[in-house]
């Protein structure tokens, strides 16, 4: 092993992804890598460089192989989750993202998105969690509120659906679907004049 190498090579090839020059930055780090083929730093910087060039199944490899490095890295996690994402595989991204929170778990957008993804994923109970868990990092704001609209409809919990949208309603009152959804959320309530107002204002917003 030759240190004085690896680290110039290191910085380089960060150099070079910085600068979107990928085919540079990969060699550096790939050099690097023949090296000190156990080196932390160099395998989340090629999985950085390949996500950003959207090689996502190669970038989830070099991830997990930073994870096997430094299990606690909540950037190698987070990072992870996002290759996953990218692949569509989100019960995998999903353990990645709550393997991040239990890193890091005073980050309330990453607890919204994981909420959002568990909300895709039709994991209502556990998508309430994480909002209510992101609710006491920071107050509800229009995207959360819409969240638990979401989450109540499917419930079928109207009041508290219709309440949820009108919070965001009142925080954000030219977004048109704010407006859409409590439209659409009357129709259900067959409040029609009210309907018709919202779906109106989400039109004209």
């Amino acid at each position: 092993l030759a240190p004085t190498e690896v680290r110039p090579k290191l910085l380089l090839g960060i150099a070079y992804r910085h600068a979107n020059n990928i085919t540079a930055a990969s060699d550096q780090f790939r050099a690097a890598l023949q090296l000190d083929p156990n080196n932390f730093d160099l395998h989340l910087e090629l999985a950085r460089l390949l996500l950003q060039s959207k090689q996502n199944a190669d970038a989830a490899s070099e991830f997990r192989k930073a994870i096997d490095l430094q299990a606690d890295s909540p950037t190698a996690h987070l990072g992870l989750a996002r290759a996953l994402l990218a692949q569509h595989l989100n019960s995998d991204a999903d353990a990645e993202l709550a393997a991040y929170l239990r890193l890091q778990p005073d980050d309330a957008d990453i607890h919204l998105e994981r909420a959002e993804l568990l909300t895709n994923m039709e994991k209502n109970d556990d998508a309430l969690a994480e909002l209510n868990r992101a609710a006491t990092i920071r107050p509800d704001d229009v995207t959360t509120l819409k969240l638990r609209a979401v989450l109540a409809f499917r419930q079928k919990n109207y009041d508290a659906a219709l309440a949820a949208l009108q919070k965001a309603e009142a925080m954000a009152p030219a977004d048109p679907d704010v407006h859409a959804r409590i439209g659409h959320m009357l129709l259900e309530e067959k409040d029609y004049p009210g309907a018709v107002r919202e779906l109106a204002a989400a039109y004209h917003a």
